[in-house]
């Protein structure tokens, strides 16, 4: 099987990445199964990987994590809220 190629010099929404990157990283720290985790990457990816908007991605993520509310400049409003469990 061949692996994907990850072209480095092709100009990726970096906002768009980091986001998808922390809700990942998120559902991962809280112990979220690793069939959620997958899921919540399928979802971003059939529903138009990088051609999604932030604001796409976040309607998806909602399905997923708690989204600290807005009140942040438009660049910076997706923010994830860290619930911390004990």
């Amino acid at each position: 099987m061949d692996k994907p190629m990850l072209d480095l010099t092709q100009h990726a929404n970096q906002e768009f990445y980091a986001f998808i990157g922390r809700v990942s990283l998120l559902l991962v720290e809280y112990n979220v199964d690793a069939i959620t985790a997958a899921t919540f990457v399928r979802e971003i990816a059939a529903a138009g990987g990088s051609a999604l908007t932030l604001e796409q991605a976040r309607d998806i993520a909602c399905n997923y994590v708690d989204i600290a509310p807005g009140g942040l400049p438009r660049d910076q409003r997706f923010v994830l809220s860290e619930t911390p469990t004990e």
